[in-house]
């Protein structure tokens, strides 16, 4: 139940799809891989026009590149992708696609790990959630209104890490 963090009963559903993976040394220190999953969700037994899932998203894709620059330095290239999902049981309204990318670079010094990701690495502006439904806000007209409500990702932003095995 969205931001209310509940759950609640609701129709048979079924779904069907299928996940690919990839994993590849092209070269001695460079890693690519990659994740493809596609899912057809649809209600059971629903009327007509209103067997989507809300929120249930038909193409995910991650994946990334790695190198070993040197043998105590490793940098690293990602995406994740999320494709349009919809909000309604009647695929009216959709969330828009996210896409994001992240680098990460690290150094390893004996038993310390230093890290540092740029994340978001584009500074994309899409949402992290979507969710449609009806609401009043102060100021608005009696009654409620239909609309999208966005939590959006992150921005830009620096992480630093560091890492010591004992």
């Amino acid at each position: 139940m969205g931001d209310a963090g509940s759950t609640e009963p609701n129709d048979a559903s079924r779904r069907f799809g299928a996940e690919f993976a990839l994993f590849w040394r092209p070269l001695p220190g460079v890693t690519v891989d990659g994740t493809a999953a596609y899912t057809r969700a649809r209600f059971r037994g629903a009327a007509p026009g209103q067997a989507f899932i809300p929120g249930a998203t038909p193409f995910v894709l991650g994946g990334g590149i790695s190198a070993s620059m040197t043998p105590s330095l490793t940098a690293t290239l990602r995406i994740r992708h999320f494709a349009s999902a919809p909000l309604i049981e009647d695929n009216s309204q959709k969330s828009d696609a996210t896409t994001l990318m992240n680098l990460g670079v690290y150094r390893e010094a004996g038993r310390l790990r230093l890290g540092i990701d740029l994340l978001n690495l584009f500074n994309a502006r899409d949402p992290d959630i979507t969710y449609f439904y009806a609401s009043r806000l102060r100021g608005e007209p009696a009654g409620e209104i239909d609309d999208r409500y966005i939590h959006p990702v992150e921005p830009r932003q620096v992480r630093v890490t560091a890492r010591f095995l004992l």
